[in-house]
């Protein structure tokens, strides 16, 4: 009992103390990642994989998933499923094109977390953008891709809303010849910061009961 009150407590301030939208780099952000070991895993993942190489990708792709829409922000330069991903092969999403643009990503219903996996060139600049239900911006990010020589170069974002507020996220980029892979977001309420901290509460409240029991 004492455990759990200890551990219910570390929740509520961890809570008190976060920030309503919060941008993570997360795992992969290397070149060439070909594996499936995105860190953190959470809710619905979709990897795009199941779509044909080279084939253009409808709005509703993945209603029955929970997106209502997955859209090229230029009409004229519409998204295709591309093969040879540098996050989890075979395909990523881009329109392939050399004109400023981005990609709209809007789910059914609000969600608190979601993660995307950037394809860009070394250095480039590019915005990932949360939304609200009513198009109110949450949170504006702009993030540069790392120059190592590697390109392209791929890079995971988390953003989290505390509020489950997040209906829509848009990727921006300078160049427009960008792309996006591993997309996941959790319908269900999920905060990284509550759980590592919840589990080392209950972990300082173990090691606390075993020494108790060795002085006993």
């Amino acid at each position: 009992m004492k455990t759990m009150f200890l551990l219910s407590g570390a929740l509520v301030l961890c809570a008190a103390f976060s920030q309503a939208t919060t941008l993570t780099v997360a795992s992969p952000n290397d070149n060439n990642y070909t594996g499936h070991n995105l860190s953190p895993r959470f809710g619905v993942y979709i990897n795009f994989d199941d779509l044909t190489p080279f084939g253009q990708v409808a709005p509703t792709a993945y209603a029955a998933m929970g997106v209502q829409s997955i859209t090229s922000n230029t009409s004229s330069n519409p998204l295709f499923a591309y093969p040879f991903s540098s996050q989890t092969a075979p395909n990523y999403l881009s329109t392939a094109s050399s004109v400023t643009g981005g990609i709209t990503i809007t789910l059914d219903t609000p969600v608190n977390i979601i993660g995307i996996g950037v394809v860009e060139a070394d250095g480039a600049s590019d915005t990932l953008e949360a939304l609200g239900a009513t198009g109110n911006v949450l949170g504006t990010y702009t993030v540069t891709v790392p120059i190592d020589g590697n390109t392209p170069f791929n890079a995971y974002y988390v953003i989290q809303d505390t509020s489950l507020d997040i209906k829509s996220l848009m990727i921006s980029s300078s160049t427009g010849n960008f792309g996006i892979d591993d997309l996941q977001f959790a319908p269900e309420p999920f905060n990284l910061t509550l759980v590592g901290g919840g589990l080392l509460i209950l972990g300082l409240a173990r090691m606390r009961k075993m020494k108790a029991n060795l002085e006993a």
